[in-house]
């Protein structure tokens, strides 16, 4: 299926049914406390999968899913998926690895959210979002921005202006194009290099 620029896959407290094998593109999974209260929990590229919990006996989703940046998946029905796990193998191992890999990456997300100042997590984001798109330039607007790392749009402004002013990134009329990705990773905090080992294991385990 054919993942457009914004899309919803699933709210909050949906039942899911489906599961997506992301192929290209990135996903992203959003936290809300309230209304304007939200930040992105983690992301997702063409190593994961959204929607496992619909295999399992609780359907609800815990979490907005959205399309950051557009792409395909394979769309796949919960129940095949169930009785595909249940026989094991391979299929099962790598399904348990990733749901690590996910958990690590949402705790992660909290632990930087709370301690790292937001210029430090935009650097972390755009590295993330840039592994997984393979791409220098990422169309995200400063309010996407400002949404996925729960801040005002004024501080992503600064922050992004701070790492423009730097040499790292470029940004214009809603994209931004990272320019130095060495430097992008000294500018960032620890929880970058944390979360990209956890992502390498699991890609090359």
């Amino acid at each position: 299926v054919k993942l457009t620029e914004g899309r919803m896959l699933y709210n909050a407290g949906d039942e899911l049914r489906e599961a997506y094998f992301i192929q290209s593109g990135v996903v992203s999974y959003i936290s809300a406390a309230a209304v304007d209260e939200e930040s992105a929990a983690g992301v997702v590229g063409d190593e994961g999968v959204v929607g496992l919990p619909s295999f399992l006996r609780y359907h609800r989703a815990m979490f907005r899913v959205i399309v950051q940046i557009e792409g395909e998946a394979l769309r796949v029905d919960g129940e095949f998926l169930r009785r595909e796990y249940d026989k094991g193998g391979e299929l099962q191992n790598l399904i348990l690895c990733y749901a690590h890999t996910v958990v690590s990456q949402f705790s992660q997300a909290i632990v930087c959210n709370r301690f790292h100042i937001v210029e430090k997590r935009l650097a972390r984001f755009l590295l993330m979002v840039h592994d997984r798109a393979r791409s220098d330039t990422l169309h995200l607007t400063h309010e996407f921005l400002a949404s996925m790392l729960g801040t005002s749009r004024t501080d992503v402004t600064e922050a992004a202006g701070a790492l423009q002013d730097a040499g790292l990134i470029r940004y214009r009329r809603g994209a931004m194009t990272i320019l130095d990705k060495a430097g992008l990773k000294a500018a960032t905090c620890v929880c970058y290099q944390i979360l990209l080992e956890e992502y390498e294991h699991f890609l090359f385990a």
